[in-house]
């Protein structure tokens, strides 16, 4: 059993994390909240409605025969007192305590045993940072916690990392990190060649996966424009055009008055007979009210001094309008210059909205990154403040929202926007103003609200949303079974835990056969991350980092059970790709290998099929047929096999009726994004209908000679 103490939406979905583990009894202590009943009642979690620091609170949730405490409420004062007193009810009661002063939560983990000590702040921080540096970078994190380096995977083809005609272990010493994934399979040989268009997962400094992708983007080609298209603007004339558009009334009034100053400048010139130079002297005397009376029309031509009296009077009223427009300018920028509003000037840097406790990290973890970085934030405290002295990060005190403030933020030239206020509204309006002055600039916002964030991600593909609470609350989960846990990621259909490992005098490598290595950091001198390709590189003393698989899909909550050796064939079926009828009893006699893949036309997907079409002639030698199966129509499942030459049936699932049938659909709830989709796996029938043979989570690579040789043993 755990108890949870929170009220929040870190200690909602901390407990949903811990109940989708089968036979986990969960408690949540906290006052009452009428909302948190209903959810909590959807979850089947436990609600103990009292203030939380009081025995007897703790008691009746059970503390004393509980195995851990989680206390996650937003003040740390608070969450030590708790956790001190569960220790004094439940002396071998494991406690995990959220806490945003890391230095003390080191020494609390230091100093209490069996304790972990983890800041939301710190551990989304860098997902924030990764993304904007790199948008193809989905997890970040600081390993080690307090003073190590900043480390991200990043998902993309290999020639946008530069390795393409490469093997894996060059491709790996390029990057300075771990080539995990390559065309959806996750055991890689290392002398294997890459081509341009795998799809790569790939772990190493954030600083090293930025340099990659710039370093593409160098070296592009770049597009040569038609001889009538239109040529990019200098500086100067790009400026008087956005001024044109912002002051349309203004701009309007100015080129009529110098369309008067060049009429009246060739009218004198023609009536009194004055050379040009002679001409604008005299029309711009006149119109300033300045002349010394040297020039003037004479008595007999009334027509040419009521043309200069008209000049005199639109001077003196474009004057008097040129003072209001320049008093009104300078009343507002004394205005912006109070507030600690300024222009700013750098070109390439990070644009920070909000400096609160995640803001903090974020700008923290980007200088040291060695990235410029502005900030804008209405009421700062003392540590940014200290921070603007001494000229590390420039501070704008103003509201990010209001179109004003932005315009002095350069944002046409920034390499990122990141938008962490308090406020997700705020947030939101924050991007969109960035991406109307900027519309490529990487934009990564905070969001609270779960279904808000997945509206964006819906509605504004150009924006991504985090929730700090969806990216810790993983890590919370299983921090109350296991220390050490870091995160959650997943590739290739598997989700795996973070986990980091102290260092010992005698390194020794994960229980589980199939857990990652990524990477040690060894304290030589200041100290240095160093990537493993197998655990027995660790050395004594090294701290390690390595993936570990959950042992199911996603948050490991699923649709169904997977159906195991000895199960009859399900009786059901699905239209082709060329729209028919097909149904697994019709191969009845036949040995049938039935698969499930999550998305025609994906790199794992197509690699997979591609090796089952390579293989079908052996496989109709051994007497067996083979059907794919997916969620989607008929017509992509066409487009699949017409565009790779599949030459087998591939039925449209799109009821999700044999995937049901099967087991094989899962809820993946990955940082707070919720999709339901199809974990990769093989089914192997024999003649009699009976299954034989089941992969539950297939790696793609060389599953096709696994199928075969089972078939032929059959």
């Amino acid at each position: 059993m755990v108890v949870v103490v929170g009220g929040d939406l870190l200690a909602m979905r901390v407990c949903e994390e811990l109940l989708a583990a089968p036979g986990q009894r969960v408690t949540l202590l906290w006052r009452h909240v009428e909302e948190h009943v209903e959810k909590l009642c959807s979850f089947g979690c436990g609600y103990v409605a009292r203030e939380a620091d009081d025995y007897d609170a703790l008691t009746e949730a059970g503390v004393a025969e509980a195995s851990a405490i989680m206390v996650l409420t937003e003040d740390d004062r608070l969450n030590l007192q708790v956790a001190l007193k569960a220790r004094d009810l439940n002396p071998t009661i494991r406690l995990v305590l959220r806490q945003f002063n890391r230095t003390l939560g080191r020494k609390i983990e230091q100093n209490l045993r069996d304790c972990s000590v983890i800041s939301v702040a710190a551990h989304s921080a860098p997902a924030f940072v990764g993304r904007a540096l790199d948008p193809s970078c989905f997890y970040a994190l600081q390993f080690p916690d307090l003073d190590g380096v900043q480390l991200g995977f990043a998902q993309r083809p290999a020639a946008e990392f530069g390795v393409a005609g490469i093997t894996v272990r060059a491709a790996q010493q390029h990057v300075c990190g771990r080539v995990l994934a390559a065309r959806g399979a996750a055991e890689l040989a290392s002398d294997a060649v890459l081509r341009g268009d795998d799809e790569l997962i790939v772990f190493a400094p954030v600083e090293r996966l930025e340099a990659t992708r710039s370093a593409v983007v160098r070296t592009a080609p770049v597009p040569t424009l038609p001889p009538h298209a239109p040529r990019p603007q200098p500086g100067v004339l790009r400026r008087l055009r956005e001024t044109i558009a912002r002051q349309p009334i203004l701009s309007r009034f100015v080129a009529a008055v110098l369309a008067i100053f060049v009429l009246a400048v060739v009218y004198f010139a023609v009536t009194m007979h004055y050379d040009p130079i002679t001409a604008f002297y005299f029309v711009a005397t006149t119109f300033t009210s300045t002349g010394y009376g040297d020039l003037h029309p004479e008595r007999d031509q009334p027509v040419a001094m009521l043309v200069s009296n008209a000049v005199m009077f639109t001077g003196v009223a474009a004057i008097g309008i040129f003072i209001a427009v320049a008093t009104a300018a300078l009343t507002r920028a004394q205005f912006n210059a109070m507030q600690g509003l300024r222009r700013i000037r750098t070109a390439g840097h990070v644009l920070v909205a909000g400096s609160g406790n995640v803001g903090t990290r974020v700008i923290g973890y980007l200088l040291d990154l060695g990235k410029q970085v502005v900030v804008i934030e209405m009421k700062p405290d003392s540590g940014v403040i200290e921070m603007s002295r001494a000229r590390r990060i420039e501070l704008l005190t103003g509201d990010a929202t209001r179109d004003t403030t932005l315009d002095l933020c350069n944002v046409a030239a920034a390499r990122a926007v990141v938008a962490v206020t308090d406020s997700d509204t705020a947030n939101l309006e924050v991007a969109l103003g960035a991406l109307a002055r900027n519309a490529g600039v990487p934009v990564v916002v905070r969001v609270r609200d779960e279904a808000f964030a997945g509206s964006i991600a819906r509605q504004f593909e150009a924006i991504e949303s985090y929730s700090p609470a969806a990216l810790a609350a993983p890590a919370f989960a299983v921090l109350a079974h296991s220390p050490g846990t870091r995160g959650r990621i997943a590739f290739g259909e598997v989700a795996y835990d973070l986990v980091e490992r102290g260092a010992t005098e005698g390194p020794q490598p994960p229980a589980a056969e199939d857990c990652i290595p990524l990477g040690v950091w060894r304290n030589e001198g200041t100290g240095r991350f160093v990537p493993v390709d197998t655990f027995r590189e660790a050395e004594p003393f090294d701290r390690l980092l390595f993936l570990a698989p959950l042992g199911r899909s996603g948050s490991g909550q699923r649709g169904g059970t997977v159906l195991e050796a000895g199960t009859a064939l399900p009786d059901v079926g699905a239209k082709d790709q060329d729209g028919n009828d097909v149904r697994l009893r019709d191969f009845k006699g036949r040995k049938l290998v039935v698969y499930f893949y999550p998305k025609a036309d994906t790199p794992g997907c197509t690699a997979e099929s591609q090796a089952f079409r390579d293989a079908k002639r052996d496989l109709d030698a051994a007497g067996a047929a083979i059907v794919g199966v997916s969620r989607d129509d008929v017509a992509a499942q066409k487009r699949f096999a017409e565009k790779y030459g599949l030459n087998f049936p591939l039925l449209a699932d799109t009821e999700s009726v044999i995937c049901d049938a099967f087991g094989v659909i899962v809820e993946k709830n990955m940082y707070g994004k919720k999709s339901v989709g199809i974990q990769r796996s093989t089914f192997l029938a024999g003649p009699d209908g009976t299954l034989a043979k089941v992969w539950p989570r297939v790696s793609v690579e060389g599953h096709d000679k696994a199928v075969l040789e089972a078939v032929r043993s059959l």
